[in-house]
């Protein structure tokens, strides 16, 4: 498969309102991901790897799916006396981002002394190294090609908080500074780099806000003061109010860029605390978007992006993704981390964690739906070749037409001239009038107005 850009951000994608002008008859649906039918595909396998494995990072390099992932293992000491349980960053690779090998790196002796396996950094100075973000930052930190953020704590360190490591080959993995670049915050962020502007972006948690924390960093040394995002709301506690024990927590917000949008993938955790183990409950996984990393929506509240396995199943306690999205030809891939049970109780009886792989047609997070008839007016664009839309009409029709600066329907772009996509389901479909026309003259101020007939509409741009 050939990896292709994200969506350009001239494409009206209908996540949010800011690209409509006006509509009526249709509501936002949100679509879970479809989850690869062969799931998990990494498991613990390995004599140095623990039950429990955790995402971090996949990113696609040279047609290559490069993966970071987590466990913790016994490493030797200088003695036998001196083994000791620390957190270990594993790689491993694959052709076609399901099947997936894990390389003999030679880089760390493992529990069975041996230096054949897939270890590629450890702290020793660390008791807790958690939560990998892997960045891919070319022509940063003096030429460092990644960057790798983690939540560090240790008797030996100065402070708590997010560290930062360096490679040239995503491999061979160097210390950062002495100190966290982000001190304090507990152990649930994720960081990714946006290339859209060059800027690091992140969120964090802090107990005493009930809403996931957004930072920005030019440089991935400096950090802005993070900032609230969403919070749980009235018709949220109604899910818990039966028990005065349970509580809903957003957890963690792992951020995107996706053509115009900053999307988070919101943790909403449920449950209870219950003594001595730690919070017990389910976790699955809500979309928010952003545009500018200030103001951020909820786009449908309590319907889940990313859900939980079947009862039973090996992801149906929490299901949560790492810190990135791949679009691939005509699909957006996610990689997460699922488990049977709840966080408290995995911790302390070692149940299994893996990682699977969840996708979705290209644009198709949410849409907009009209169970009869339905209108959507974008607001002015300029002309720039044919107009496409991905759009689900296969129990209904499509139309458009294009109005002119004063609203007014162009002349032989009428939706009485336009060819209707009727009764077809396409990711790419281009609007056709009249005798085959199917584009004006370039550079026109162009009003599109969508008439939907029980459809479904997810994006629409020129090309």
């Amino acid at each position: 498969m050939t990896a292709v850009g994200l969506p350009s951000d001239s494409k009206v994608l209908f996540i949010d309102d800011a690209q409509i002008a006006s509509s009526q008859g249709v509501r936002r649906r949100v679509h879970s991901a479809r989850k690869y039918e062969g799931n998990p595909i990494v498991v613990s396998d390995q004599d140095w790897e623990a039950p429990a494995i955790t995402l971090g990072t996949v990113l696609m390099e040279d047609n290559i799916y490069r993966m970071w992932y987590q466990s913790r293992g016994t490493i030797p000491g200088s003695n036998s006396f001196d083994s000791y349980l620390r957190f270990l960053h594993l790689y491993s690779e694959s052709q076609d981002g399901v099947t997936w090998t894990k390389p003999a790196l030679g880089l760390y002796e493992d529990s069975k002394g041996s230096y054949e396996n897939n270890i590629t950094f450890i702290r020793p100075t660390f008791n807790r190294d958690m939560n990998t973000s892997v960045l891919h930052t070319p022509n940063m930190w003096d030429g460092h090609a990644y960057a790798m953020m983690t939540y560090g704590s240790g008797h030996n360190l100065p402070y708590d908080g997010y560290y930062v490591a360096f490679s040239n080959d995503g491999i061979r993995w160097r210390e950062g500074s002495e100190t966290p670049v982000i001190p304090g915050y507990p152990e649930t962020g994720w960081f990714t780099y946006d290339d859209q502007g060059g800027i690091f972006r992140g969120s964090l948690v802090w107990d005493s806000v009930q809403s996931p924390l957004y930072t920005e960093s030019k440089d991935g040394t400096s950090w802005s003061l993070p900032r609230p995002t969403v919070a749980p709301e009235g018709e949220d506690f109604k899910l818990v109010e039966s028990d005065v024990n349970n509580k809903i927590l957003f957890h963690a917000m792992p951020t995107y860029r996706y053509g115009p949008f900053l999307l988070g993938f919101l943790q909403v955790l449920q449950g209870r605390e219950i003594s001595g183990q730690g919070f017990d409950g389910s976790m699955d996984v809500e979309l928010v978007s952003s545009r500018d990393g200030r103001s951020w929506q909820r786009v449908a509240p309590r319907h889940s992006i990313l859900d939980k396995g079947k009862e039973g199943s090996w992801d149906s306690g929490l299901v949560w993704t790492g810190n990135s999205l791949l679009v691939n030809e005509d699909k957006v891939l996610a990689y997460y981390t699922g488990c049977e049970r709840s966080p408290g109780t995995l911790e302390r009886n070692s149940k299994t964690k893996s990682i699977g792989m969840a996708w979705w047609p290209i644009d198709r997070f949410a849409g907009l739906v009209a169970d009869g008839n339905g209108e959507i007016e974008t607001y002015p664009t300029f002309s720039n070749g044919e107009i496409h839309v991905n759009a689900d009409a296969s129990k209904g029709s499509i139309v458009a037409e294009l109005l002119d600066k004063e609203r007014v329907p162009i002349k032989g772009f009428e939706a009485s001239h336009c060819v209707a996509l009727a009764g077809a389901d396409s990711l790419n479909h281009t609007l056709q009038w009249r005798d085959g026309v199917t584009r004006l003259i370039d550079g026109q101020s162009v009003t599109i107005r969508l008439k939907l007939e029980n459809s479904e509409v997810f994006s629409v741009w020129w090309e």
